[in-house]
């Protein structure tokens, strides 16, 4: 699939709901945005519970 686009910072979250494999063979820069936003959810994925979080802040069931 080709897009072409002149902002790349929308695209790293919508390949992710995709749920399915990829490979970007250009620009470098998108990338490096799939690459930083792999990072953030996996830093806030292994974060330990926030104790102090309110009721408001829970996952809702």
């Amino acid at each position: 699939m080709d897009i072409r686009a002149e902002r790349l910072d929308w695209l790293p979250p919508v390949l992710a709901a995709l749920d399915r494999p990829f490979v970007i063979e250009r620009p470098e820069e998108l990338r490096h945005l799939v690459v930083a936003l792999a990072d953030r959810l996996a830093s806030h994925a292994a974060a330990p519970p926030d104790n102090d979080a309110s009721d408001s802040d829970a996952p809702v069931p």
